[in-house]
């Protein structure tokens, strides 16, 4: 299969601020300091959801793009059919990635959350694989519902955030320590949870983000719990 991607690094406010072609390794490597640090500033970049058939295919697509939005800003343009931008599944957040599966038997003490790829609000951003962990932290450890476990003490130790189904395969895209002394706070404004992380920027516990994820036939909504975790709470 070709490895030519076009991918989308996006500014603070959701405009795109560069274009290019690659494999997916390639939106982490070097670019000008001025992409770098918009990259490394926004941690909001998109890439293309299946490869283009040839890299003269790609670079056609990158300079076809490259020309549309130069044009668009250039003479102030308003597209009147940006509602097919909603409709497309074919540019989504570039998600981290490394070869391995984590398995739903292998943890314990353990709060897991799904996580869909998109901005929420201005707090909860795109979870990207050029995130920040803080960044990737705030957006994961909130807003849940977990009046049970909380009530219940339950000894969770971890929290990890994979993709919602819409990603496939589900990877892997948080791990945190969660902190034993406060654990939660509770958000009356929204009347859920955030999960208190004992270092938010170390979102990599284990080394295992980017992985995919195997439930292992267990399907909770939003929020689930590692075996031991579901037995202490008497959760089927």
């Amino acid at each position: 299969m070709s490895n030519n991607y076009v991918y989308f690094i996006y500014d603070g406010d959701g405009s795109i601020g560069y274009v290019g072609i690659g494999d997916r390794a390639r939106p982490y490597g070097p670019h000008t300091k001025v992409v770098d640090d918009l990259r490394d500033r926004s941690g909001d970049v998109r890439i293309t959801s299946m490869p283009f058939s040839t890299r003269g295919d790609a670079e056609r697509a990158e300079s076809l793009i490259i020309r549309a939005l130069a044009d668009a800003e250039e003479h102030g343009t308003h597209l009147l059919n940006v509602a097919k931008r909603k409709q497309s599944k074919d540019l989504v957040p570039l998600l981290p990635f490394q070869q391995g599966i984590l398995r739903y038997s292998d943890l314990s003490t353990t709060l897991l959350v799904k996580i869909s790829l998109n901005a929420i609000d201005d707090e909860r951003v795109v979870v990207s694989g050029a995130a920040h962990s803080a960044d990737a932290a705030e957006r994961c450890s909130r807003y849940w519902p977990l009046g049970k476990c909380v009530d219940r003490e339950a000894p969770i130790k971890r929290l990890v955030a994979v993709t919602t189904a819409e990603a496939k395969p589900v990877r892997v895209v948080g791990v945190w320590d969660v902190d034993h002394t406060s654990a939660w706070k509770y958000h009356e404004d929204v009347q859920r949870w955030e999960v208190r992380l004992t270092n938010p920027v170390q979102g990599n516990i284990g080394g295992h983000v980017g992985k995919c994820f195997d439930w292992e036939g267990y399907a909770p909504q939003n929020v689930g719990y590692s075996s031991d975790i579901r037995t202490y709470l008497g959760l089927g």
